[in-house]
């Protein structure tokens, strides 16, 4: 007789499996060496229906649940691609990438990237896959700078102190960048889109555009933030380097804007 703990293990196995619960529960059982692991073997038919739909129910329960968090979190992405296809993508990503933390956030870290791997070689180089790969990519970010660590629970965020003195350079204790602000290049203006469609707006597709963002917490807000070319640059920089020093000729453009939004601290 297959004792409580196989019992529940068989049962998380068999309606988490990808494949469906007829290959889940053979898997299951082979792993867990039981002598009666088929799903005929642990779960009884009702009157309407047979062991394997019985368990079926919370197999699909499981899936609907994950989709239902792809969905809450890429609602632009749904927008852009419809509801049939971005069912298909996600279905398939969840397929391919089955849940294996504890945290529902973590469902999605690989979505940008399955997505851009889905693209077809020769359609690589058209404007809307790029622009679908580029929306996903700043919904990610979004998620990552409102989800992860902020400048609000951190000790000592009054601003940074630029230096004035005479070798004008601003020293790198000075350039503390926000654990949440993200920084992305697009060639598309994803964050118009991306705005519209949470605001409830029916909007076209946009036309190509280079484009440079910032996506940063304030006071648990999140703000997505069109930066010049310059600018963008120049963060990049920093944040690829804390320890760089750069001259305040160069951050003086920007420093008011950055103290206030708290891209550094």
């Amino acid at each position: 007789m297959n004792n409580l703990s196989d019992i529940q293990k068989w049962f998380y196995k068999s309606i988490t499996h990808p494949s469906g619960v007829t290959h889940g529960a053979a898997e299951a059982g082979t792993a867990l060496a039981m002598d009666k692991g088929n799903i005929v073997d642990v779960i009884q038919p009702s009157d309407k229906l047979n062991a394997a739909d019985r368990l079926a129910i919370y197999h699909n329960a499981y899936f609907l649940r994950l989709y239902g968090v792809l969905e809450a979190e890429y609602p632009a992405l749904k927008a852009a691609l419809g509801e049939d296809l971005f069912r298909k993508f996600a279905l398939f990503f969840l397929q391919q990438n089955p849940s294996g933390s504890y945290s529902l956030y973590d469902l999605s870290a690989n979505f940008p990237g399955f997505l851009a791997q889905s693209v077809p070689s020769e359609n690589a180089e058209e404007s809307w896959p790029n622009f679908i790969i580029d929306l996903v990519r700043l919904e990610r970010l979004f998620q990552e700078s409102y989800r992860g660590e902020g400048t609000e629970s951190l000790p000592n965020t009054d601003n940074p102190d630029f230096d004035e003195s005479g070798d004008g350079q601003v020293k790198s204790n000075s350039l503390r960048i926000s654990p949440s602000l993200k920084l992305m290049h697009s060639t598309f203006p994803v964050h118009h889109y991306l705005l519209s469609v949470r605001r409830g707006e029916d909007v076209p597709l946009p036309n190509p555009e280079m484009t440079w963002l910032a996506v940063n917490r304030l006071n648990y807000n999140v703000k997505i933030y069109e930066l010049s070319e310059d600018e963008f640059l120049l963060l990049k920089q920093i944040s690829a380097n804390p320890e760089i020093e750069i001259s305040n000729e160069a951050v003086q453009p920007y420093s008011a804007k950055w103290l206030k939004e708290k891209f550094l601290y």
